[in-house]
C-alpha cells in the first residue's frame, strides 16, 4: 500500500510528464524536411493549427549563433480578421490572412517580448501574410520581425528558412563599417500537441 502523501506526489508528477510538450528538436537535426512533408500551399494552411516548438538556426554569421527556440501558438482566423484586408489599403500589407497567434515561450529575441506574445486579434504576435509567417510587427511603417518561409509541411511540423527583418533600422560594425546583414537561415517547427 502506497501512502496518500507518495500517492499524490506520484499522479502529480506524471500529469506533470504527460502534459509537458515535446522537447525542442536538436539543431542538427532541423534540417530537410521528411519524405512523408508535402510542399506549402494554400491547401495546407489548416496544418498550420496548433502549438509547435520552433527552432530556428542562424547560418549567415562566421561566429556561431545559438539557435532561437520558442513555442508558438498558432490558430486559424475568423472571416472576418481572415478577409479585412484582401483590398489594397495604405499603410497594410494586403493579402488572405487565413493563420494568426501568438509566440507562447519566447527565446530571447532583439525586440522584446511584448509584439510577439500579443493575443489581440486585430494585432497578433503571428501572421500569415504576403505568402509568409511573419513573427513580430505587421502593418507598421517601421516593423521588425522574422519572416518564416513555409516550404514543407508534413503532419508532424513545417520546415523552411527564415529572415530577419530591421525595419529602417542597419547595423553596421563599427571597426569595418561594413554594414551587417540580418540574420537568416533555416527552421524546423515540430508539432507539440
Amino acid at each position: 500500500m502506497i501512502p496518500d502523501s507518495c500517492q499524490t506526489l506520484l499522479l502529480g508528477t506524471l500529469l506533470v510528464l504527460a502534459c509537458h510538450p515535446h522537447p525542442a528538436p536538436a539543431p542538427d537535426r532541423c534540417g530537410p524536411a521528411p519524405a512523408s512533408a508535402v510542399t506549402m500551399s494554400p491547401a495546407h494552411y489548416g496544418e498550420l493549427v496548433g502549438d509547435f516548438t520552433l527552432v530556428q538556426v542562424t547560418t549567415n554569421r562566421s561566429d556561431p549563433v545559438p539557435p532561437l527556440v520558442r513555442v508558438i501558438h498558432l490558430y486559424a482566423n475568423d472571416s472576418l480578421h481572415r478577409h479585412q484586408y484582401e483590398v489594397p489599403q495604405v499603410g497594410r500589407s494586403w493579402g488572405e490572412r487565413p493563420v494568426a497567434g501568438w509566440v507562447e515561450a519566447p527565446g530571447t529575441s532583439f525586440w522584446g517580448d511584448s509584439p510577439v506574445r500579443s493575443r489581440n486579434l486585430e494585432k497578433p504576435g503571428i501572421q500569415w501574410t504576403a505568402g509568409r509567417l511573419r513573427i513580430g510587427q505587421v502593418d507598421t511603417m517601421d516593423g521588425i520581425g522574422d519572416d518564416i518561409n513555409v516550404l514543407a509541411i508534413s503532419a508532424d511540423g513545417f520546415w523552411g528558412t527564415w529572415s530577419r527583418d530591421w525595419g529602417m533600422a542597419i547595423l553596421v560594425d563599427t571597426i569595418s563599417s561594413q554594414v551587417i546583414p540580418p540574420e537568416e537561415g533555416y527552421f524546423c517547427a515540430v508539432r507539440t500537441m
